[in-house]
């Protein structure tokens, strides 16, 4: 059985997740920069690349059909839900931008360091950060955890940033069928 994160506040969370298997989670703080002729990828609606321009414009663009970057950044869309074509040169088809409201990581500032906590009998086997964002593995939740009875549990994360601020983050999961 596989579950979705709910998710609230500044960040994007990979999903699915499966109690029933070690489970790695990728928290993102702010997306990368644009790269030229860069594959990026669309799998489905809740995984998928995104970008920020090279010069910042209040939105960040998430892949909506996945392909190749052309050789210059393209002309970026400024109103939420917009999309436009990246070509890569010769490419009859490109790839799909949608431009985003930003409301992740600030662009200026890094993440130094990342903890984590969770709830309701729930392990974290390894956990690690980038500057940009955070994974942790989530080991196989055990039958009797509280997490089944309950029904849910949530990881905590704290970022250090690299102006000495810290961030919380909390990611649920409710443990329903989809």
């Amino acid at each position: 059985m596989l579950y979705s994160a709910s998710q609230k506040g500044p960040f994007k969370v990979s999903t699915p997740y499966d109690p029933d298997s070690i489970t790695t989670i990728t928290v993102t703080f702010r997306p990368l920069t644009w790269q030229a002729a860069t594959v990026y990828r669309y799998i489905n609606s809740e995984e998928y690349d995104i970008v920020l321009p090279t010069t910042y414009k209040g939105y960040y663009y998430k892949c909506i059909n996945g392909g190749k970057s052309g050789s210059t950044e393209p002309t970026w869309a400024l109103e939420g839900g917009e999309t436009i074509t990246d070509f890569e040169s010769g490419a009859t088809q490109g790839l799909t931008w949608q431009a985003v409201p930003y409301n992740l990581l600030v662009p200026a500032l890094d993440v130094d360091t990342v903890t984590f906590s969770q709830t309701n009998d729930v392990t974290l086997v390894s956990s690690s950060n980038t500057t940009t964002k955070a994974t942790f593995t989530i080991d196989t939740i055990a039958a009797d955890a509280a997490a089944r009875t309950l029904k849910s549990f949530q990881v905590r994360l704290r970022a250090i940033l690299s102006n000495s601020e810290s961030r919380d983050f909390t990611i649920q999961w409710k443990l329903a069928e989809r």
